[in-house]
């Protein structure tokens, strides 16, 4: 694990709570609901997704605080219109809430912005692996 896989690891999950008595630490926040999208790109609605926005910084700043999680995806389809309709179904079969522009999954705001932007496009291809909570996901590079 780097160091910022380290860094990452500890502000998102391992970090103990100041007020807390000492045994106790924060429950996972991400992981429940990245497991349920990499559930989505193993059933095939999405392709890959990338981490960005303010949850990607984190990973590379102090932590701060912050409402959303901003997923980019590339989605299978192969038309001009790109369509999250099969992506908000599935979520509601599952369980989950759309609430706004976004959708809560196991408590968390989750915005999925697709596109078909070339400057996404090589970001997706430079975008570095990391371990959130036990669960692989992926997250913009800094630049």
């Amino acid at each position: 694990m780097s160091m910022a896989e380290s860094k990452w690891s500890e502000k998102m999950s391992g970090a103990k709570d100041p007020l807390a008595k000492s045994d106790e630490s924060f429950p996972p926040v991400l992981a429940p609901t990245l497991e349920v999208i990499n559930q989505l790109v193993n059933e095939g609605l999405i392709n890959a997704y990338v981490i960005g926005g303010s949850m990607a910084i984190l990973y590379y700043s102090e932590p701060f605080a912050t409402k959303d999680l901003h997923l980019f995806v590339q989605l299978p389809q192969e038309t001009l219109l790109l369509d999250l309709g099969p992506i908000w179904r599935r979520l509601q079969e599952l369980g989950h809430k759309l609430s706004g522009i976004g959708v809560i999954i196991n408590g968390v705001p989750v915005e999925f912005l697709a596109t078909d932007n070339s400057l996404i496009k090589e970001s997706f291809e430079t975008a570095m692996a990391v371990e959130i909570e036990g669960v692989t996901t992926k997250v913009f590079q800094l630049e």
